[in-house]
Order: structure tokens, then sequence, then C-alpha cells
């Protein structure tokens, strides 16, 4: 299924929107997709995870018990981003993750924090 999905881009464009949104199903998707994704599609996937993670961090850092490390969805998802995005996205998903101090998730949440931050002069 997930290699006739990746064939289709647009439909896998779809998927991977719905993804980015945090949504609680969508992430059931990705967390479903997950063990059946392999080179480009797992990137994709891990991306559009991570740009989930400021919208619903609570949700998409529990997808760490489900096949996603935390390296790999606590990372800007910028290939070549324009100026100032990186930025941006690190700044909301710091905001974030600050605020699950407390929760059943902190611990992932700080370790998450210490893998987005960005190195000085990015």
């Amino acid at each position: 299924m997930l290699w006739d999905l990746w064939q289709h881009e647009r439909e896998f464009g779809q998927v991977t929107a719905g993804i980015e949104s945090g949504d609680p199903a969508w992430l059931e998707v990705a967390a479903a997709l997950k063990p059946f994704s392999d080179a480009g599609a797992s990137l994709s996937i891990n991306y559009a995870v991570a740009r989930a993670l400021p919208k619903a961090p609570e949700r998409v850092l529990a997808l760490t018990t489900q096949g996603f490390k935390v390296e790999d969805i606590c990372t800007s998802p910028f290939i070549e981003p324009d100026p100032g995005v990186a930025e941006a996205y690190e700044r909301r998903t710091l905001a974030a993750l600050s605020r699950l101090k407390g929760t059943s998730v902190a611990s992932v949440a700080a370790e998450c924090a210490a893998q987005v931050r960005l190195p000085d002069g990015a």
C-alpha cells in the first residue's frame, strides 16, 4: 500500500499534509505507515510528523513509543528552507515543547528540544 501511495505524488502529498496537521487520526496513519516505509518515504513521513510537532507536541512525542525516534522527528524538517523558515519553526516548536513540563512526556520533550535547536549561525 505505501509503495502504491509513494508512486502517486499528489495522494502521498495529501497524506503528509494530513499528518502535518497534528490531527490524532492522521498521526495514527503515520504510525501505521512507519513500519513499511524506507528511504524517501520514511524521510517524508518523519518530516510530516516533525512539522506537526509545534501543533500537537504531546501527540507527536507519543509516537516515540510507536516506531519513531526522537532524532528523526525532533529536527528541522526542511531541506533548503527560505530565510527565516527554520528559525520560525524552531521558535514555535521550542515554545510548544516548553508547555509540556510536568507531563508524562516531559523528559522526551526536553530531549526533543535539544535536538530541535538549530546550531548557532544556522
